[in-house]
């Protein structure tokens, strides 16, 4: 029975495999577990807090948790050149912080670099070392338990500074191949940002609320705000710290004295001075989206305030005392400022937009890229549809809300008690009586951003950084979507299928006809449509548990039956870009798009955690992996493996 059933599941996966084989063979190239990924030519996901320029000012470096860092030719404002990574479905692989040396030799990147819900947690706060110039991976440095926050580069560049999610903050040597030096304990929570100042000190802050200031490796010195302290700056006579839920800003001297303290017109996240010090800048995540300039010279006054941007502006930096550069809004376009007159004097667009709206019928999908309000329901306006039998994009004019009510039951929102946001708890009620409630932090996508009901009366949730989950209404988890790296900032759904839309300009279409059916906190899932239809033939009958058995021996952890890894749901994804291209892909990688739509999309392949990642274009494979009669059988039928077993070339 073993053997029979392996067989079986070899006849299913064997496809995915020849195709990998196949390509190999006729481009000669070793690739090791490739993954089909958007590539829009800019950022498609929140740009990160830190926009860095090289020494010589030629270049700015960026990176999002669209898991990629770009290298921009600041004169011609083109891309340059990409580093890469070992990236895995979810959020393995986001990156949430960069640094460069001031010799512009190293580069520092930490994020979420293990797989989410894993046994081994030894990766995930992993630091990857890049030569800046050749850009391979030079080194791994492991020692952190959990996310990485922050990374800075002492001045002389003799010294790596690491903050984590495990509450810690370590010191490597840099002269002596980034050995660990010490790690600092003393934060209770989330350590958000570090620096060193000057005379060798180190600052820091956290999700404690505590400012704390070290000299080898003991704190000699601290502050206790009211709330958390989540950024950091410093200029060579002063500390600058913020937390966003009292919207402040406070000015410290070297020895954590409160100088003063700014009430900010917004939420202040991301700090940074220019070069010569004068000049402090402040992001900020949430509306009003205004960057704002101060003045350290004339008692931190505002200096000016960038009212250009209509969502959150977390990437922010200085070209040089004259010139600000800042990433963010719902595109991710990058503006250049001159900082007296602020115009804008150079900007690098996007591609493509987010998604603020979707709907969904039995031919095709509706959006709307306009971001009218806070709308947890989807009820921004619907601007275009794509007919999938046509293959064309209209005009429409709709709303297509999401229900937040079903029967006597109902969603809210409000806020939790250590939370940054009003939307992270959702708050499920029957007849008006609260029942339970789901409560989001930074370990699963911190808001509730849209949520509703599915015709079956269970929740559909999406927050930040691509979580997209499934929740009975007793508050349980049934099941986690996995695709999105951005914001998931609307979803609709039909009695089978749900479409979400999200801040990494994507939208993707789910089947959902099957999670009534699903249990929640149960570590496996169910078989593929394919896997039952062979499963019934063979007229074997196995539980799960069984077949989890047979297939491994290790505990029962088979990627192709585990819950967290299925991808079986996601149906078919989108991507329109600015001028009218579009492409249509599905997990595996056929797809169908316009002239120039192809251009966008490619296999992002995996070296090892220690080695730079490769990308290559879809374009490659054309005469294999271009199949309209797939992607239109795909959304018939909801699923891809059903499509290839019944289309008429396979």
């Amino acid at each position: 029975m073993r053997n029979l059933f392996k067989v079986i599941l070899f006849m299913l996966i064997l496809p995915k495999i020849v195709m990998a084989v196949s390509v190999i063979n006729n481009k000669s190239i070793l690739i090791s577990n490739p993954i089909l990924v958007i590539d829009t030519g800019s950022h498609q996901s929140r740009i990160n807090r830190n926009l860095i320029v090289t020494s010589d000012g030629r270049y700015l470096v960026s990176a999002s948790i669209d898991k990629t860092i770009r290298v921009w030719d600041i004169k011609t404002k083109k891309e340059v050149r990409k580093f890469l990574g070992q990236i895995e479905s979810g959020i393995n692989g986001t990156v949430e912080a960069i640094a460069l040396s001031s010799n512009d030799k190293w580069l520092a990147v930490g994020g979420f670099f293990g797989e989410k819900g894993g046994n081994d947690s030894s990766n995930v706060g992993a630091i990857r070392i890049y030569d800046f110039n050749s850009g391979e991976l030079f080194k791994l440095l492991i020692s952190h338990d959990n996310s990485i926050t922050d990374l800075h580069f002492s001045d002389d560049d003799a010294i790596l500074l690491s903050s984590s999610s495990d509450y810690k903050i370590k010191i490597w040597n840099v002269d002596n191949n980034f050995q660990l030096i010490n790690t600092l304990k003393g934060h209770t929570g989330i350590v958000y940002s570090v620096r060193m100042l000057s005379d060798g000190k180190i600052v820091s802050v956290g999700l404690d609320g505590w400012l704390l200031l070290w000299s080898h490796g003991e704190v000699i010195a601290k502050y206790k705000h009211i709330s958390i302290l989540d950024s950091l700056a410093i200029n060579n006579d002063k500390i600058v710290v913020s937390g966003q839920i009292d919207q402040q800003i406070m000015v410290f001297d070297n020895q954590l004295n409160l100088l003063k303290t700014i009430e900010s017109k917004t939420k202040p996240f991301a700090l940074k001075f220019s070069p010569d010090g004068r000049y402090l800048l402040a992001g900020t995540p949430e509306y009003p989206f205004y960057p704002i300039i101060y003045d350290s010279y004339d008692e931190f006054s505002i200096k000016g305030v960038i009212k250009k941007y209509n969502d959150l502006v977390e990437g922010i930096g200085f070209l040089n005392n004259d010139t600000i550069v800042t990433g963010g809004g719902s595109s991710n376009d990058i503006y250049f400022w001159d900082i007296n007159s602020l115009k804008i004097t150079g900007h690098i667009a996007s591609n493509g937009n987010s998604v603020q709206a979707v709907g969904i019928d039995n031919n095709g999908i509706k959006w709307g890229n306009t971001q009218e309000g806070s709308s947890h329901n989807n009820s921004n306006q619907l601007e275009y549809y794509f007919d999938l039998k046509k293959s064309n994009i209209t005009i429409t004019e709709d709303l297509q809300p999401t229900s937040t009510r079903w029967g006597s039951w109902s969603l809210s929102h409000r806020y939790g008690e250590r939370f940054l946001y009003n939307d992270a708890v959702l708050v499920i009620s029957n007849k008006g009586k609260e029942v339970a409630r789901i409560v989001r932090d930074g370990s699963n996508g911190l808001r509730h951003l849209s949520y509703g009901f599915t015709s079956d009366g269970l929740i559909i949730s999406g927050g930040n950084s691509g979580f997209l989950t499934a929740y009975n209404r007793e508050g349980e988890e049934i099941f986690e979507f996995y695709g999105h790296t951005g914001n998931i900032l609307s979803i609709a759904v039909s009695d089978d299928k749900l479409v979400s839309g999200s801040g990494d300009q994507t939208i993707k279409v789910w089947d959902i006809s099957k999670l009534k059916d699903m249990r929640p906190n149960i570590n496996i899932g169910f078989l593929t449509t394919l896997q039952e239809g062979l499963l019934k033939k063979s007229g074997i009958e196995l539980s799960i548990q069984e077949i989890m058995k047979l297939l491994d021996d290790n505990g029962g952890s088979n990627q192709y039956l585990s819950g967290k890894t299925d991808d079986d749901r996601l149906v078919l994804s989108f991507f329109f870009d600015n001028n009218g291209e579009w492409v249509i892909w599905t997990q595996s990688g056929y797809y169908i798009s316009s002239k120039n739509g192809a251009k966008y999309i490619g296999f992002h392949i995996n070296h090892g955690l220690d080695k730079a990642a490769g990308f290559m274009p879809i374009s490659n494979f054309y005469d294999f992996l271009y199949r309209p009669d797939i992607i239109k059988l795909t959304w018939k039928l909801g699923s891809e493996e059903l499509a290839v077993t019944n289309s008429k070339e396979h």
